[in-house]
């Protein structure tokens, strides 16, 4: 059987931000102190988070991982060793 319609259906997507889209993401709670835990590692967020606040990590391909606060990136430092057991756990599949 053939196409209605031969000529192509697809069109361009346009601009793409490629790290947003080929990356693995999850979702972490802001602590008290600014900080998320990230495999037992406390991280202190620079920038204006509130506690309770959820942010996203951002797994690339490349390796490197990355924080957002809705479409703003937040810089970040490690700051020493967090409960691992008050970590939040996600999805096994995205682990950061």
């Amino acid at each position: 059987m053939e196409a209605a319609d031969s000529e192509g259906a697809w069109i361009p997507a346009g601009a793409l931000d490629q790290h947003a889209v080929f990356c693995l993401r999850e979702t972490r709670v802001v602590q008290n102190d600014a900080t998320i835990s990230v495999k037992g590692q406390a991280w202190q967020l620079l920038g204006r988070v509130r506690s309770r606040q959820r942010v996203e990590l951002r797994a690339r391909l490349d390796g490197t991982v990355h924080v957002y606060k809705g479409d703003t990136e937040l810089a970040y430092h490690p700051v020493g060793r967090a409960n691992v057991a008050a970590a939040h756990q996600g999805p096994a599949a995205a682990r950061c």
